[in-house]
């Protein structure tokens, strides 16, 4: 068999390293022989390599003939690996563990927990083995049986041990950028002791600082607030202990108003200090100055909003890099990766310079969007009675975010009553006191967003846009471009230059249609497919009515085939998220809650945080305007 460095192991079906282990698999399949002699470490070899054949994993290099042949050779492990399995009890347990690679410890627990074998191995001998090999604990509870069976030992091994605290808070409050195992808890370790340890574990001399941002983010345990009351100081001493000797990751972004500049905006990146640095013209801004243009520059100048109308500011998955994908996040919070955070600050800043530019040459902000609400919504797109009452200037910040906040959710609930009812009756309104709930507010359109929906679609957006996909790497190529459809679009490429298990995801987008072959038999990407799963998976939406009619009908083809869901929400689903971070905690444990924080009197002293806290909402208040005006308008492109 192999010696122990290059054992035959299974890890997934995308593995690539998948090649190297079913080489070796082949030698160990021509020499087997059933009646040699065979150590555990042996048979758990076997059994991986069972997987790979269960799993319908070959080497290109194979025949369908000598496939078959191998498939029915590993056809025959199976009864060796039981035949030991089922001869283990408490007289030879502990010595066959010690002798299992590390490699291999989940593959023996699995089938200890498969073939009921734990029922002959006392509990005695797990407990004795979990304080002598520690990092199998959480493995032991990937198996349910064994957790279910060993519940009394697991749970004083989670007391005696404050740091598997750590399992508890990863399953239940962390969120995975990848397939995570589940694991098992025993029934019998109730929500008071998981939170008893938790508290240990706060109180250790050197907790994690991710699983203390963790509890302080927690939602799905139910921890009371004096715990994260408790995690929340623990984290910022451990932080400010950080930086006393180490320094952080700096970004940030500049904006400036330039009196030189002909164009409208520039864009530099200062790469020493990871700044990036805005520049947009005075000129254009001089010449920009009537209400139409001040709020068109919302959406042209500051990009608030993309080409189909959806807002930019919001979360996506495309954008998140390395870095943010290192540091634990909890599934409660609402996720502020570098390049939101960027966008964050960016868009605060374009608002509040624009705002003071405005302010200088006599024009508020405020006039601009009752100017938006009555002229342009109410007079030109027939919303009629729509309205707003804006805070004045001499009111204080505190005052304003008070007014305007209740205001911005008045206007949506003026306009969900003009597309359920097609008028504003204020009367009815005003008897209807309920809370709005912004994934309830529908679109004057019956179609307004399309969203993917199964592996199908997901498979072919990744195997054209990911940059993790090794389809680019391909001789001559290799790690030249990010991904596949950049490789196919400025190469001519033919089939014979991708390997085997590369072939096989080349087939399927054949099969689908997404590619082709040209006259010269060279690899192609359908240019309308190409688009609508670049937006898939750069944007996560597609907003249907501001793509032709072609398209269209593709996507109502997808939808028959309940490849996609079609919603006619007002906003997007990352939309929602967004606006419930601004505004409230309903949905995340750190959002920032503007609306009934000043209400309930826990906001801030400081009038600099205060006069923030108003341009946000003010910013918010603009977007929800954009949305409303697209609305409108696709709306007509339907009729």
């Amino acid at each position: 068999m192999s010696d122990d460095i290059r054992r035959v192991v299974y890890y997934s079906n995308n593995d690539l390293g998948s090649r190297r282990n079913l080489e070796n698999a082949e030698k160990i399949i021509q020499l087997f022989d059933k009646n040699n002699s065979f150590t555990i470490n042996d048979l758990l070899e076997l059994y991986n390599i069972q997987l790979y054949f269960k799993n319908n994993l070959r080497l290109p290099t194979w025949s369908d003939e000598q496939y078959q042949k191998y498939k029915t050779i590993t056809s025959n492990f199976w009864e060796l690996i039981k035949s030991f399995f089922l001869s283990i009890d408490n007289s030879n347990f502990t010595q066959i563990f010690t002798e299992i690679n590390f490699q291999y410890t989940h593959n023996f627990l699995e089938l200890f927990n498969k073939l009921n074998v734990f029922k002959k191995v006392d509990s005695s001998l797990i407990s004795a083995l979990l304080v002598s090999k520690k990092y199998i604990f959480q493995e032991l509870l990937y198996n349910q049986e064994l957790v279910n069976y060993y519940s009394k030992e697991i749970v004083e091994h989670f007391e005696k041990n404050p740091e598997t605290a750590e399992i508890i808070l990863s399953h239940f409050e962390e969120i995975s950028f990848s397939e995570k195992k589940k694991i098992y808890i025993p029934k019998i370790f109730s929500f008071d002791k998981i939170e008893t340890l938790i508290n240990r574990y706060i109180s250790l001399p050197e907790p994690n600082l991710n699983y203390i941002n963790l509890i302080v983010n927690s939602q799905n345990l139910k921890l009371d607030f004096k715990t994260k009351f408790r995690a929340s100081k623990k984290e910022r001493e451990i932080t400010k202990s950080f930086f006393k000797e180490n320094n952080g990751i700096s970004y940030g972004v500049e904006i400036g108003i330039s009196g030189e500049q002909s164009e409208p905006k520039t864009l530099k990146h200062d790469e020493v200090n990871n700044r990036l640095i805005y520049t947009y013209s005075r000129n254009y801004l001089d010449n920009a100055r009537d209400f139409f243009s001040i709020f068109k520059n919302f959406t042209f100048l500051f990009e608030y909003a993309n080409f189909q109308g959806c807002m930019n500011l919001v979360q996506r998955n495309c954008e998140m890099g390395t870095m943010d994908k290192i540091f634990m996040r909890s599934k409660g919070e609402f996720l502020k990766y570098i390049k939101f955070n960027q966008k964050e600050l960016l868009s605060n800043g374009q608002f509040a310079i624009y705002k003071h530019y405005l302010r200088n040459n006599n024009v508020d902000i405020e006039d601009v969007i009752s100017f938006v609400v009555v002229e342009t919504l109410q007079k030109v797109y027939g919303i009629e009675k729509l309205k707003i009452s804006l805070p004045s200037k001499e009111t204080e910040f505190f005052e304003k975010v008070r007014i305007l906040a209740p205001e911005l959710e008045f206007l949506l609930k003026q306009y969900n009553a003009f597309i359920e009812d097609g008028k504003i009756d204020f009367e009815l309104l005003r008897f209807n006191s309920s809370p709005i709930y912004f994934s309830k507010l529908k679109s004057k359109v019956e179609i307004k967003y399309v969203y993917p929906k199964g592996e199908n679609i997901y498979r072919i957006k990744n195997g054209l846009f990911s940059t993790q996909s090794s389809l680019t790497y391909i001789d001559p190529f290799k790690n030249k471009y990010s991904h596949l459809y950049e490789l196919l679009l400025k190469e001519n490429i033919t089939y014979d230059l991708f390997e085997g298990f590369q072939q096989r995801e080349i087939d399927y987008l054949l099969e689908k249609k997404i590619i082709f072959f040209d006259i010269n038999n060279f690899i192609r990407v359908d240019q309308i497919m190409s688009l609508i799963f670049s937006l898939f998976h750069y944007q996560e939406v597609i907003s249907f009515w501001h793509f032709p009619l072609e398209m269209r009908n593709i996507l109502i083809e997808f939808e028959k085939q309940n490849e996609v869901i079609f919603e006619n929400c007002l906003f997007t689903r990352e939309e929602i998220r967004y606006l419930n971070y601004n505004l409230n905690k309903k949905e995340f444990s750190n959002g920032l809650d503007l609306r009934n924080k000043y209400i309930h009197g826990s906001n801030s002293e400081s009038k600099d945080v205060q006069e923030n806290d108003y341009n946000v909402l003010l910013k918010i208040l603009i977007l929800i305007l954009i949305k409303i005006q697209d609305d409108i308008l696709i709306s007509k492109v339907e009729n």
